[in-house]
């Protein structure tokens, strides 16, 4: 696609999965004018990890940036929290109303920002990161 041929771009649950972030942003960047990203934080991998799709995961800057998380880790919670939300509408409603903590935003316009962040390694790395993210 030509320069800035798109008025907004939405990126939303699809960057977690790209290998090499940093072009995706930069191509996100190139072809649209102002956008919104919506990726998953450290919490949402931690509790419900995308084993095998996911390679990254994020927390948020004080200025909006994505901090973007390589996922090293496994989640001692497997698939459990999958199956419970699968067949509980409570667990469905709960998740849908506090998906700020479990998701991150980012409205941009010019240039979407991202920067590399520490492994995603486990959770005692998660719960600094988390702690900033959301205080």
């Amino acid at each position: 696609f030509p320069d800035k041929s798109f008025d907004f771009v939405i990126a939303k649950d699809v960057l977690e999965h790209v290998p090499d972030i940093e072009a995706a942003f930069r191509e996100i960047s190139r072809v649209g004018k102002a956008g919104m990203i919506d990726v998953p934080r450290l919490v949402s991998e931690w509790i419900w990890p995308q084993v095998g799709s996911h390679e990254w995961t994020f927390s948020q800057d004080d200025d909006g940036t994505l901090v973007a998380h390589k996922i090293k880790f496994t989640s001692p919670f497997g698939h459990i929290m999958h199956d419970i939300f699968a067949e509980r509408r409570d667990v469905q409603d709960a998740w849908a109303q506090s998906r700020h903590f479990f998701h991150a935003m980012q409205f941009w316009q010019g240039e979407a920002r991202v920067r590399i962040g520490p492994d995603a390694v486990g959770w005692p790395v998660e719960a600094k990161i988390i702690a900033g993210a959301v205080a």
